[in-house]
């Protein structure tokens, strides 16, 4: 249980991360809409809500998890996409390896496991 959650962390830091490269002055991005940043952060939240609750063994805290952890594999696939459409090889494959925490949150919070954990009969 507790592999699902430090996934479901990994998969928060990440998408603080990417906000804080939107918001970053150095970056260059100098008038970056407020949405992008804030559709991170909140998938960030998901994230780490759902794996508090996976690790307090919370009735169905293992769907925040998944949630958050789908739509954050979701953006970083769209990065992904983005960076090699645009020829930028060493960016993609970057994007791909950020995808690994997603994919072990969303694989591990959908476990049979991690559901018993989370449910009301243990």
């Amino acid at each position: 249980m507790p592999f699902a959650a430090v996934f479901g962390v990994l998969t928060a830091v990440e998408m603080g991360y990417l906000a804080w490269l939107l918001v970053d002055p150095d970056a260059g991005f100098d008038t970056v809409p407020v949405w992008p940043v804030a559709v991170l952060a909140g998938l960030a939240v998901v994230c780490l809500v759902g794996a508090v609750l996976v690790v307090l063994g919370r009735w169905r805290g293992w769907l925040p998890l998944a949630v958050g952890s789908a739509l954050s594999l979701l953006v970083v696939l769209a990065i992904a996409v983005l960076f090699g459409s645009l020829g930028a090889g060493d960016e993609t494959w970057w994007a791909v390896v950020m995808a690994v925490g997603p994919i072990g949150a969303l694989v591990l919070a959908c476990r049979a496991p991690v559901r018993a954990w989370t449910s009301v009969r243990r």
